[in-house]
């Protein structure tokens, strides 16, 4: 079984629609998403053993939301 390859944009989306749909902060989303067995769920290629995705799949969706963050305050002012 191969696991499926998500992006950080998807990660992105998927963690603040939760947070939405919870009303929750976006880092509060972000650290059930991390917990979550969908998140820890990942097949390794070469053992097929089932790990927790990497952690770079977090710096990366901070590094959009920091992102985004800027373009809004540029928009803002």
């Amino acid at each position: 079984m191969k696991a499926t390859v998500i992006d950080a944009s998807t990660w992105f989306e998927i963690v603040t629609e939760l947070g939405k749909q919870l009303d929750i902060t976006f880092e509060q989303s972000l650290e059930i998403v991390y917990n979550s067995k969908m998140y820890k769920l990942r097949e390794d290629e070469n053992t097929g053993m089932y790990c927790k995705a990497p952690l770079d799949i977090v710096d990366l969706i901070k590094f959009e939301i920091q992102g985004e963050l800027e373009q809004a305050l540029l928009e803002g002012n």
